[in-house]
This record gives structure tokens, C-alpha cells and sequence, in this order.
């Protein structure tokens, strides 16, 4: 079983008319621009201490020891 981080979605609020839409972890990985689904104002993701990439690697790791443990436990 392989997760994808990058493709887990996050609620987010737009800054300029509050309404709250969906974005993907790889929008904020990468510093998409996205447009809010409401007004359609343009926000640009920014991703400032690579929080985000971080955290993907971290988890991705996470997962991958689990996978292992996992198969080793039924062996």
C-alpha cells in the first residue's frame, strides 16, 4: 500500500472574501497560485521555511518504516 502525501487536501480560507476551499499538499509544496472557488482572487502559496516539504518527507518516511514493520511482523 502506497500513500501519496501529495495529493492530501487541505481547507484553507481565502484572504480576501473568507470563503473556504480546498487545496493540495503538492499546491503547497510547489507554490502553486490558486484562485479562491468564490471570487476568484488569485493567492499565490508561500511555502516560507519549507515547512511543507519538510513535513511531506517526514511523513513519507513515517509511512515507509510502518510498511516495513508491517511485513516484517508477518514474516
Amino acid at each position: 500500500m502506497e500513500f501519496n502525501f501529495s495529493k492530501t487536501w487541505f481547507s484553507v480560507k481565502c484572504p480576501k472574501c473568507f470563503y473556504s476551499f480546498d487545496i493540495q499538499t503538492f499546491d503547497i509544496i510547489n507554490e502553486s497560485v490558486v484562485y479562491c472557488n468564490n471570487c476568484k482572487c488569485q493567492i499565490e502559496i508561500i511555502n516560507e521555511d519549507a515547512s511543507g516539504s519538510r513535513a511531506k518527507k517526514q511523513i513519507e518516511n513515517s509511512i515507509k518504516d510502518l510498511n516495513n514493520t508491517l511485513k516484517n511482523l508477518f514474516k
